[in-house]
């Protein structure tokens, strides 16, 4: 049997343009911005869908995936881009898991976005 995460989670916010401006990064949303709507383990792969919940266009989307022993013990981690989302786009992912997380006993899933400044 493989187990089916639902996650809730809030991206991280930030801006494109150079860090030196005070309106580079934005805050982080109040509300969460993405849902993992259902992941599952193959052998060599977590895949899934991600649904936005964000009220504009997000620029680039990336998935990271931590892979976690028993002990919950951080064995490590794997990121994927996905692109620019529009509101309410789902999209399928799929992330590697190299042969040091195979014997991962879970795995955490955390959606990031970068938005432009102004655009939020």
């Amino acid at each position: 049997m493989r187990p089916l995460a639902i996650l809730l989670v809030s991206s991280l916010a930030a801006g494109v343009a150079p860090v030196s401006t005070p309106e580079a990064a934005s805050p982080r949303p109040k509300t969460a911005d993405f849902v993992v709507l259902r992941s599952e383990r193959w052998i060599d792969t977590v895949q899934g869908t991600l649904k936005s919940l964000a009220a504009k266009p997000a620029d680039e989307v990336v998935i990271e995936v931590r892979f976690r022993d028993k002990r919950k013990k951080l064995l490590g981690s794997e990121t994927v881009k996905l692109g620019p989302m529009e509101p309410g786009q789902e999209r399928e992912f799929r992330v590697p898991m190299p042969e040091k997380v195979r014997q991962a006993a879970s795995w955490e899933i955390i959606p990031r976005a970068l938005w432009r400044p102004g655009k939020r």
